[in-house]
């Protein structure tokens, strides 16, 4: 018996900066919306400062300089008109909020609706700026606690009218199962396929660390040539727990770093989507080494997903 497509994402909560440079956002919010029956929340957050409100988008000609009401007002329109012309067939709410800081404002209505995903533009600050002190993809991945889908900015992707595969990095952990089962969710919604990616790492520690679930006995010299064998065992038991009905590709990729191998390997396969975990740094470390989660969904010249971290019981 054919197995029910899960309806994951149903409360749609966009962000929106009213200077978006493609459509990106509204047609990935539109296909979500549609493939999961759901709706949309278009939001746009009014700032407090008043150099901010004097930016042209406003009109602040026509209230004599700033003006947070009229600020307000013209956001409305413009979301509205964003509504009638991008999501046009599927349930809009416009919410317009006024706040000094931006992701602050967006977390708080995510959590007041109910979303069980956010829609977000891709940051444009660079790498030290993102890190040090985010733009806001990058406080949404650290903060949210639902999935954000990070758009890709570039026209063949905003273009794609459905996912044709989702890329997965897992590790052999509760949140390796999570993200299989959210990638599964992704891929079959739309008619997709799912690639498990496992990265081996070089460093000798992490394989020491990491020596159960690679099979190797105690006082067994650790080799990277077992551990990738023992991965993808690994990958065929999840696959076959996880990604039901769904096609799917197994891959173990070996690097020294994370994030590098899964940009590697997002240039060979071309995902149209990368789903992975947002695991909660310290500052000390955003900064100085950063997040897997947030440098690939800056790097990445496909969207990304990422899911809140998932913690033990």
């Amino acid at each position: 018996m054919a197995q029910q497509i899960a309806k994951r994402f149903r409360k749609l909560l966009t962000p929106v900066s009213l200077t978006e440079r493609t459509g990106g956002i509204f047609a990935y919010s539109r296909r979500i919306a549609q493939v999961n029956d759901g709706t949309v929340t278009l939001l746009h957050v009014v700032p407090t400062q008043s150099y901010r409100l004097l930016r042209s988008v406003y009109r602040p000609e026509e209230s004599g300089g700033a003006n947070v009401d009229h600020a307000e007002k013209v956001a409305r329109e413009i979301l509205q008109e964003i509504a009638s012309r991008e999501l046009a067939g599927i349930p809009v709410e416009v919410v317009v909020r006024h706040d000094a800081n931006p992701a602050k404002a967006a977390l708080e209505v995510q959590r007041e609706i109910g979303a069980d995903l956010l829609v977000v533009a891709k940051s444009e600050l660079g790498e030290l700026g993102a890190r040090l002190q985010g733009g806001l993809v990058e406080k949404m991945i650290r903060s949210a606690t639902c999935p954000v889908w990070s758009v890709s900015a570039l026209e063949r992707f905003a273009t794609q009218e459905s996912v044709r595969n989702v890329l997965a990095p897992v590790a052999f952990d509760r949140a390796g199962a999570t993200i299989a089962r959210a990638a599964r969710a992704v891929a079959e919604a739309q008619g997709g396929s799912v690639t498990l990616l496992h990265v081996l790492l070089t460093e000798p520690s992490f394989l020491e660390y990491h020596r159960e679930e690679y099979g190797f006995e105690s006082g067994e010299a650790v080799s990277i040539g077992k551990a990738q064998r023992a991965a993808l065992r690994n990958l065929e038991s999840l696959a076959s727990q996880q990604l039901q009905g769904v096609p799917f590709e197994l891959s173990v990729a070996i690097g020294a770093d994370r994030a590098t191998v899964i940009l590697e390997e997002e240039r060979t396969r071309e995902p149209s989507v990368i789903v992975m975990m947002a695991v909660t740094q310290s500052r000390f470390f955003q900064v100085v080494l950063g997040s897997d989660a947030e440098t690939v969904a800056r790097r990445a010249a496909c969207s990304v997903m990422t899911l809140p971290e998932t913690r033990s019981a």
